[in-house]
């Protein structure tokens, strides 16, 4: 689980700031323990530990690779003036999860919390680039609150800690594809609809997420399942599998009233 915090320049860690952000966003029950250490060329790297978790972070004073943020930039629902900051960056720090909690989405939660620790450090917004997606600094300020994070904690919200991207396939039609469920061993969904369609599709998509978790039903090309008043029916991937494919699959959802 990791995260690429996007700054101008390379931030300091000072650990009563990080303790300061973590009692914020719902305390850590002890010290943070920090080690840091710089290397000649003045790149970072640094252990950061608390409550039961340990994150390591490593910074570079230089942007991130365009492969590892720009898809992540491009596919993320924001308005392209909050984006064009992240663009813009010139130094990048990996947040990567180490140890303390084998549950993904406490995992998540701890990375986000600890980023979300660097808001008035200079950081412009975090990059998730296995979930196609991004969070602008402002906005994870928000996420980070303590009734936030036990919303996530009880159903984790399609779009903000997972992907949920577009592609258009013409005028009309809109590929939407969840990314990112693979951490929670899920499969992707994807969807052809209208864009008029894409929060009842989110919401579609979260509640299969949910349900495939908690059940640990096992969904494969021509299954079906009864949703309320939709029957849903599952097939493969039949094109543009370079984008709609996940790491362990995507299943195209179709609905019938």
């Amino acid at each position: 689980m990791s995260l690429i915090m996007l700054f101008d320049t390379l931030p300091r860690l000072e650990q009563p700031v990080i303790e300061r952000g973590l009692h914020v966003s719902g305390g850590v029950g002890q010290a943070v323990q920090l080690s840091a250490e710089f290397v000649e060329n003045g790149n970072l790297h640094a252990i950061v530990g608390f409550g039961e978790h340990r994150l390591r972070l490593v910074g570079f004073d230089l942007p991130a690779p365009g492969s590892a943020v720009e898809q992540a930039i491009d596919c993320a629902p924001w308005p392209q003036g909050a984006k064009q900051p992240l663009r813009s960056h010139r130094a990048h720090v990996l947040v990567a999860y180490l140890d303390g909690s084998a549950d993904p989405t406490e995992q998540l939660i701890a990375v986000l919390r600890l980023a979300a620790t660097f808001g008035d450090s200079g950081l412009l917004g975090v990059v998730d680039s296995a979930a196609w997606n991004c969070i602008p600094a402002h906005a994870l300020g928000d996420i980070a609150r303590p009734d936030m994070l036990d919303v996530c904690r009880r159903a984790l919200p399609v779009g903000i800690c997972t992907g949920f991207v577009k592609f258009f396939k013409g005028q009309d039609e809109v590929w939407f594809c969840s990314k990112g469920l693979h951490r929670w061993g899920v499969g992707d969904f994807a969807l052809l609809g209208k864009l008029s369609q894409a929060q009842e599709t989110t919401e579609l998509f979260g509640a299969l997420f949910d349900y495939v978790r908690e059940s640990r039903a096992v969904l494969g090309p021509g299954h079906t399942a009864q949703f309320g008043n939709l029957q849903l029916r599952f097939d493969r991937v039949t094109e543009y599998a370079e984008f709609l494919q996940g790491p362990l699959g995507t299943l195209v959802v179709s609905r019938h009233d």
